[in-house]
């Protein structure tokens, strides 16, 4: 394993305990019942379920959960039960931690057409990513001026006004699109285009949920590259 800043923060809230490896490696499949964390648990220490204790179990759970890696709640459908997950803002830190990659989101925001054209070139040309889906914030009248749309690309759509003046509300709705695309996809954040609300949010949320982001240099010519600023 390498040792980064991420793997030494989690390694000291695991602190050597197998149980709460465990249990946030099966959390990065999604939300789970106390029912399932109790058979992994089992599985993974080759006991039968009945040795897992609810003492074991409650104990693990309430240190991940004090040290904000997870979060607790009641099921939707099932409200007597429990569902513990991790919280989004701490997703990408705990793949770090294990090593686990997956595909990645590009996200932006987008004010020109020829940058979401150029975007392909430049991840070809600067790295060996390779985004499985773009995703572009725009504001709601800017789509008409954009032709040839790629099938990979998603737009957002923030009405202008907003987009241009409300930090909290366009900070707010970003956010949301993270938390949901980051349950499956590594998100990076592209900071060279948009208005500067939109960057500043993008920014904001590169940092609290510990994201790789970057802006496009031009170099003239058609010559660009991707200059990152958190990596």
């Amino acid at each position: 394993m390498v040792v980064t800043s991420e793997v030494v923060e989690v390694e000291d809230i695991i602190g050597g305990v197998e149980a709460r490896r465990i249990i946030l490696k099966k959390l990065l499949d999604g939300p789970k019942s106390g029912v399932e964390l109790r058979h992994a648990l089992a599985t993974a220490f080759n006991r039968h379920v009945t040795e897992i204790s609810d003492a074991m179990l409650y104990f693990n759970l309430q240190a991940l959960e004090s040290a904000g890696l997870i979060r607790r709640s009641r099921g939707r459908n099932n409200w007597k039960a429990k569902f513990a997950e991790i919280v989004p803002e701490k997703i990408q830190l705990v793949r770090k931690y294990f090593g686990i990659t997956v595909p990645i989101v590009c996200m932006g925001g987008l004010d020109n057409p020829e940058h979401m054209r150029g975007m392909r070139r430049v991840f070809k040309n600067d790295t060996n990513l390779t985004p499985a889906k773009y995703i572009f914030i725009i504001s709601n009248n800017f789509k008409r001026k954009i032709a040839g749309i790629p099938e990979d690309a998603v737009f957002e759509e923030i009405e202008e006004n907003v987009l241009e003046e409300d930090f909290e509300e366009v900070y707010r709705r970003i956010r949301s699109i993270v938390e949901k695309e980051i349950t499956t996809h590594e998100v990076v954040l592209d900071l060279t285009c948009g208005s500067r609300v939109c960057v500043l949010s993008l920014f904001k949320i590169a940092w609290e949920f510990g994201l790789r982001c970057f802006y496009v240099q031009n170099l003239g010519e058609n010559e660009r590259r991707i200059i990152w600023i958190k990596d």
